[in-house]
């Protein structure tokens, strides 16, 4: 035994062995604990941070949003219905490329929209009732009793077909007029009234889309389960709505601000279930054909997934993370780190029986941890003494990755030097059992 693997040989290699059973139990134990804490793992509660509490740049878009705010009514979010668009086309190769100048995004219009057909007229002006008449529960609707925010002094709701129709003091009935003779009154009526131009699509002579617009009782920056409450009823209406929609104004969405910044954080939390979903096959893989056993990639499997399981546990559970862009990026990350001492151990357990002849599970363990266990170790102490730099940066992100390198370094070590040696020692294919059978080419 050489000298730098005498620790090895007369201390861990009798512990493992002795309390292998004890120490696979503790390992399947912490695994159950951090999946326990993946269930507390939520959603963004207020906006990211990039920066300690403590720096003048931690509350700064909060702060400048909330208090230079125009008006009261400002700080609740605005929504927008509108008709006529079907899809957006994005130009994804410019976008990647960052070839800003030269996007080419594309709107798909519906081609069905004719809002100079009556019915469809009423049906909008229906969409403006259902909304401001919407009720619900005080809890619901943070301390409201509708979902649109009452009338005040400085504020109303655009209902811009009611505010047409309204506006509308020609002789001619707007039910009996042709289109050509709608669209020319109502050219007319965002032109005296320019406050209407976002809200009339004009594209070659054709309105194209259409627009109503309202603020919410949501307030802007509000958690995410607050706007998916509002987005719910907001879906009920447009359902409501729908059953009984003329087919030239059936083609009706709305979209807020706030409601993107939820969309980001759904999409966070699929990142990372897709990103897991896709990664561990991968891993399985890559150590089926690096250890060549199946039975020992089938444990190293288990040892991984009980290390990611086990540090997202720990950050959400105990630290109390929220889900944002830092950790939906180092979530996935941390498979990575956690293949690297998993895959060399197992490796070396292969080896001891395809190239040394060894038999006994108990053989193989010995050999891979005193040809590969030491190496290991000194992997994961140089990686923790890397990751102790990223303590002290300013910018929250680098923070995060070092309690993510830290935490994923020691559960590896954990994992790999204790919990996946242990069951190997245990229950470890015996000399070439499950050993992949690779064809051998033989010269004639």
């Amino acid at each position: 035994v050489d000298t730098h693997n005498r620790t090895f040989e007369n201390y861990y290699i009798p512990f493992v062995l002795k309390y292998k059973k004890a120490l696979t139990g503790l390992g399947l134990v912490i695994g159950i604990l951090g999946m326990v804490g993946i269930t507390q793992v939520s959603q963004l509660t207020k906006p990211e941070q990039w920066f300690p509490t403590d720096h003048s740049q931690a509350n700064f878009i909060e702060d400048l949003v909330l208090e230079y705010l125009s008006g009261e009514e400002e700080e609740y979010a605005l929504m927008t219905v509108f008709w006529g668009v079907d899809d957006i086309e994005r130009d994804i190769p410019s976008r990647y490329a960052g070839d800003i100048e030269n996007y080419d995004d594309k709107v798909i219009f519906d081609d069905a929209l004719d809002i100079s057909d009556y019915d469809a007229q009423l049906a909008i002006i229906e969409m403006c009732e259902l909304i401001e008449n919407r009720s619900c529960d005080l809890e619901t609707c943070l301390g409201f009793t509708t979902i649109a925010l009452p009338e005040t002094a400085t504020y109303n709701g655009t209902c811009t077909m009611r505010d047409f129709h309204e506006w509308y003091n020609f002789t001619e009935d707007l039910e009996d007029i042709n289109s050509t003779v709608f669209n020319a009154r109502m050219l007319q009526f965002v032109t005296e009234n320019p406050d209407y131009i976002p809200h009339v699509g004009f594209i070659d002579g054709r309105i194209k889309f259409f627009s109503i617009e309202y603020r919410l009782t949501l307030t802007i920056l509000a958690p995410g389960t607050d706007v998916e409450l509002y987005i719910d009823i907001m879906d009920e209406i447009v359902k409501e709505y729908s059953a009984n929609s003329p087919a030239t104004a059936k083609s009706v969405n709305f979209a807020s601000e706030d409601f993107v910044e939820y969309s980001l954080e759904v999409s966070l939390v699929e990142t990372v279930t897709r990103g897991l979903a896709i990664t561990f096959p991968i891993v399985f893989a890559v150590l089926l054909l690096a250890t060549g056993n199946w039975i020992l990639a089938g444990f190293s499997v288990v040892a991984i997934a009980f290390i990611v399981i086990t540090v997202m546990g720990f950050v959400f559970g105990v630290i109390g993370w929220e889900l944002g862009i830092a950790e939906s990026i180092v979530s996935i990350m941390i498979v990575g780190l956690s293949v690297d001492y998993a895959i060399h151990l197992g490796h070396m357990y292969t080896v001891a029986g395809n190239t040394e002849g060894l038999k006994s599970r108990e053989d193989k363990f010995h050999y891979a941890v005193l040809t590969m266990g030491p190496t290991v170790l000194a992997g994961g102490l140089t990686t923790l003494g890397a990751g102790a730099f990223l303590f002290g940066a300013q910018i929250t992100f680098f923070g995060k990755m070092g309690v993510l390198l830290t935490l994923t370094v020691c559960c590896s070590l954990f994992y790999s030097l204790i919990f996946l040696m242990a069951v190997a020692a245990w229950l470890g294919p015996e000399g070439t059992t499950a050993n992949l059978k690779y064809p051998s080419c033989k010269k004639e």
